[in-house]
């Protein structure tokens, strides 16, 4: 009777030993390698407004016409934009954006079924 309750002790003492080893390699990363912490929530800091927007970007030309031109990056090249032809309501823009949520992520490479996702 005694040799089946030390053998009972030592099986849970392995599985129990076992959980606290793997939790411990899991945790420091020796396990999975491929996982890192990613920015998944974003929030804006600080803002400029439509007017600040206006007096860096763009300025008045020098035919006497009195027209703004604004520089602004369309298509990854840098344009010049009359004023008027600029919608001033959609001109703020965020200059400093703080990452407020992360998540674990790894590379994965498989195929996701569709009509789940849109359920």
């Amino acid at each position: 009777m005694g040799t089946n309750i030390n053998k009972a002790l030592v099986i849970a003492f392995v599985l129990i030993a076992g959980l606290i080893a793997f939790n411990f390699l899991g945790y420091t990363g020796f396990v999975v390698k491929d996982e890192e912490w990613v920015c998944s929530q974003y929030a804006c800091d600080k803002m400029i407004t439509a007017q600040e927007w206006i007096d860096k970007n763009c300025y008045a030309l020098q035919d006497g016409s009195n027209q703004a031109i604004c520089k602004m990056v369309i298509n990854d090249k840098e344009q010049l934009v009359p004023l008027n032809k600029i919608n001033t309501q959609t001109l703020n823009q965020c200059i400093e954006v703080r990452c407020i949520q992360e998540v674990k992520s790894r590379p994965v490479n498989y195929t996701v079924d569709l009509q789940k996702l849109q359920q």
